[in-house]
């Protein structure tokens, strides 16, 4: 069996975190070398990522409930190029078909909105005794202007 321990304590030795208390009754304290083996190493593999027939690793991003996706998707890849920088040499960001953009949608519907206001206004104008006149790319960039996020 094998549990994972999380604790915010930073531990100078394997001696010391033998010491630490996971349990305490009636003033008996259990220390984590009663009940578990301690050791320093690392962990076995147990996934293997591979993306174009390489050795790769995933990183998932998720949003909070309420974030902008946009805006988050934006800042990403934003930091992509400042983390990319720092990386040792041959490992590398692939920014191409590797990365799954859950903003797209998002940002075809505004596109597909904005085309929507715009032809509904052209259409609403033909036939009127006294027609709009501001001109069509007005139009367009007050509409870029409702939603800077595309």
């Amino acid at each position: 069996m094998e549990y994972t321990v999380k604790t915010a304590a930073e531990f100078e030795s394997i001696a010391a975190l033998e010491q630490l208390i996971v349990a305490s009754t009636n003033g008996a304290v259990v220390h984590l070398s009663d009940v578990a083996r301690v050791e320093d190493g690392s962990a076995d593999r147990r996934r293997i990522s591979r993306y174009d027939g390489k050795t790769g690793a995933v990183l998932g991003i998720l949003k909070q409930s309420g974030g902008n996706t946009v805006a988050i998707v934006n800042e990403v890849r934003r930091r992509l190029a400042q983390v990319a920088s720092i990386l040792p040499v041959g490992i590398s960001i692939d920014e191409g078909d590797a990365l799954i953009d859950f903003s797209l949608s998002i940002r075809e519907s505004v596109r597909e909105t904005q085309f929507a206001l715009i032809f509904g206004a052209l259409l609403a104008n033909t036939g009127r005794s006294k027609p709009i006149t501001r001109p069509l790319a007005q139009l367009i960039l007050e509409t870029r202007t409702l939603s800077p996020c595309i």
